[in-house]
């Protein structure tokens, strides 16, 4: 086996993809969890033995970000935002799972 070298390593990058939600007033990025935040997801979701919605408004806090790449709210501000467009939320939340990998018809074409 040849030893590689690091310049000779694509560099790793998140998948996202915009999405508009008008319920916000313009487009967002969703992207992709990182390894610690997949970690940390899996690690609250044993603690808290199923609790779908503090799931979800996890996901959405990691995954949803403006343009500078900062997430656009806290999971308390999702839980909030949900209440009152839930179709929106339940978009970007699916997006979220897909770029994941959550979603089997997504893991099974990646």
């Amino acid at each position: 086996m040849t030893l590689i070298k690091r310049e000779q390593v694509a560099q790793p990058a998140l998948r996202k993809e915009a999405v508009t939600v008008e319920a916000l007033g313009g487009d967002v990025v969703v992207r992709e969890l990182l390894l610690s935040e997949r970690l940390a997801m899996r690690a609250r979701a044993q603690e808290a033995e199923g609790d779908d919605v503090q799931g979800m408004v996890r996901l959405l806090a990691y995954a949803v970000v403006d343009a500078d790449g900062l997430p656009i709210f806290t999971q308390a501000q999702w839980d909030v935002f949900g209440a009152q467009h839930a179709d929106a939320v339940n978009e970007l939340f699916g997006k979220a799972l897909t770029l994941s990998g959550y979603d089997g018809e997504a893991a099974r074409k990646n």
